[in-house]
């Protein structure tokens, strides 16, 4: 698995590494530098590793270690605390964005409401990469306007929380979640992530389309951060 990911590293992230990483650092030579910068930081975070009870979780565990390799890289090169952890959350929403674009795309054939979509997609995932035992994730009764479940342990919360980066995981992790429900066409509320210390993370996923057919705001509560 550790070369899958030292592979996917150059193939999956170049391309999203080039279009930010130029921009602060200067050329591509620069970029070719910190992906060699993130692969030694990967070997070093993976050999440290628990071995999680799933593949799902044992994958997300190893997203989380390659987020936790670009960030120290990018401090590696000169970027201060705030800019790399910044920087390294646009990365990760070039990637994710693309990566959750097939089982949104599936789920138009099994439903056409979009809430009834989010559901099935989250159906998907809780069955890879979210599946029990490796995350502990439960849907709640949230009325019939809501998709909602609570989150009670996620490995890359944990894995962040070793490394000392807590506010990585919430920028480059959780705060991903707010684009993808634009994306999805609704709005999600959230008050609490375990990345903040919380005991669990409480998603509910409303309609978000107003009078004007225009998506509304999203409401973060505690939560709340603007994310690009």
């Amino acid at each position: 698995m550790d070369v899958v990911m030292r592979i996917g590293i150059r193939l999956l992230l170049a391309r999203a590494v080039r279009a930010e990483v130029e921009t602060h650092l200067g050329d591509e030579a620069q970029a070719k530098l910190l992906l060699r910068r993130v692969v030694r930081h990967y070997d070093a975070l993976v050999d440290g590793l628990a071995r999680e009870p799933t593949l799902g979780a044992r994958i997300m565990a190893r997203l989380s270690a390659v987020t936790v390799a670009m960030y120290r890289s990018l401090r590696d090169q000169g970027m201060g605390h705030e800019e790399s952890r910044d920087c390294t959350s646009r990365i990760n929403w070039r990637v994710y964005d693309k990566l959750t674009l097939i089982p949104w795309s599936l789920t138009r054939l099994l439903a056409k409401d979009r809430l009834r979509r989010v559901r099935k997609a989250m159906d998907i995932f809780m069955r890879f990469p979210y599946a029990p035992p490796g995350y502990d994730m439960s849907y709640v009764d949230a009325g019939d306007e809501c998709v909602g479940f609570d989150v009670r342990r996620c490995p890359a919360a944990e894995l962040f929380e070793r490394a000392g980066l807590s506010d990585l995981c919430k920028s480059a992790f959780c705060d991903l979640d707010y684009p993808l429900a634009q994306n999805w066409g609704v709005a999600l509320e959230r008050s609490q992530t375990l990345s903040t210390g919380a005991t669990y993370c409480d998603f509910r996923f409303r309609r978000a389309v107003g009078d004007s057919g225009q998506l509304v705001t999203l409401r973060r509560g505690r939560d709340q951060r603007r994310v690009g």
